[in-house]
């Protein structure tokens, strides 16, 4: 029953987070689109945000979500 309950919690956990995660990600990409639209093709100076930017820095965050744990799990154990 222990185990169900953590499953079950660990789902939950992981679909609210992700549903966080849309918004701000849709958030993001309408930013960069209306920056794109506003530049009507010029080169700006700036902080301008691209999705390629919002993409690389998705897969970098989560990257270090995962690698983070496990290298103090390593340092842990040693």
């Amino acid at each position: 029953m222990n185990l169900i309950l953590t499953i079950l919690s660990a789902l939950v956990s992981f679909i609210v987070t992700n549903i966080d995660d849309i918004f701000v990600l849709m958030l993001l990409f309408s930013q960069a689109s209306s920056q794109a639209k506003a530049s009507n093709g010029r080169t700006v100076k700036g902080n301008r945000i691209y999705p390629k930017d919002i993409v690389i820095g998705q897969y970098l965050g989560f990257a270090l979500l995962v690698l983070i744990p496990n290298c103090k799990n390593k340092l842990a154990t040693q």
